[in-house]
């Protein structure tokens, strides 16, 4: 996928030389990279693809009294910025008016505030679905606002993570998911994607950079790495979590919604005994933390 439109734009101010430089990425149809998964049981659609579609939905609702979910990923190119020294990033989400719900946000049940999150393992759109969705973290999560009106364009500050993307874990950085900060029914949000005819309303990232000169990239490696087996499980997983030397760290087990359910303090490497017994089946989550990272990673209780 590489951008639609780069655009740099240098500024002075007074006799100061004391340039800037802005990138602009909004890609289409061609180039990209955005779907919804959506979990209807009633039409089997936690299995189906939504690459190509015009609507990037977020909510929890109900279809015939059956509870249904959406939610969205997105990525933007970002593999030829050389630049260390981001100052901003803003990601623009425009309200698609010919979407779900008659094209409007909807706040029925309540604060329909999302989260927009960096997804840490790859996707391929045209393959995403309800079912096979990537890991993301909450790590320098961003809670976006309930909608004021129906028709409402987001401008939503992703500095921290856009540098997380760029500096800190660029091999685990695989563009945004976006949720619902509570997937309860008859909460809404709709945004086009960058396949909608419209191209003002398509997706946009603005990275603003403090200096015109570019600066090589410099790609970290991954600061931690976690792995679950079995999965799915059924009376235990084993946990292996790996820091960097030196560092301490803790390991979570999380229900559904992101409530912990159990801790524990790790050093180095480190392999976990975890006992499932007295869960009811289900999804449930294991995070890795430091002072620096987070990694999650998705575990089916049968």
């Amino acid at each position: 996928m590489r951008p639609l439109l780069i655009t740099l734009l240098l500024l002075a101010t007074g006799a100061t030389l004391s340039a800037q430089s802005t990138i602009v990425l909004q890609p289409g149809p061609e180039d990209g990279k955005d779907a919804m998964v959506w979990d209807d049981p009633l039409y089997n659609k936690a299995a189906r693809n939504y690459a190509e579609h015009t609507e990037m939905l977020v909510h929890a609702w109900t279809d015939q009294g059956v509870p249904v979910y959406a939610r969205s990923y997105i990525a933007f190119d970002l593999s030829d910025i050389r630049r260390r020294d981001l100052l901003s990033a803003e990601l623009i989400l425009a309200n698609n008016p010919e979407g779900t719900f008659d094209g409007e946000h909807q706040p029925w049940s309540g604060p329909n505030r999302a989260f927009i999150r960096r997804v840490i393992t790859p996707w391929t759109e045209q393959e995403i679905s309800w079912d096979n969705q990537p890991s993301y973290t909450d790590y320098h999560q961003v809670l976006m606002p309930a909608s004021v009106n129906g028709h409402q364009t987001y401008h939503v500050d992703v500095t921290e993570l856009l540098r997380d993307m760029l500096y800190r874990f660029p091999d685990r950085s695989h563009g945004f998911v976006i949720l619902l900060e509570e997937e309860s029914h008859y909460r809404a949000l709709v945004f086009a994607t960058s396949d909608y005819p419209v191209e003002e309303k398509r997706p946009k990232l603005i990275l603003r950079f403090a200096g015109a000169t570019p600066v090589k990239r410099v790609r970290a490696t991954a600061p931690m790495d976690l792995t679950v087996y079995p999965n799915p499980a059924s009376e235990q997983i084993d946990v292996h979590a790996v820091l960097p030397a030196g560092s301490q760290g803790h390991v979570e087990l999380l229900d559904a919604v992101g409530q912990v359910l159990r801790s524990w303090q790790v050093h180095k490497s480190t392999v976990l005994h975890v006992p499932l017994g007295g869960l009811p089946p289900g999804q449930y989550w294991v995070r890795l933390g430091n002072n620096a990272s987070v990694t999650v990673k998705a575990v089916a209780l049968h």
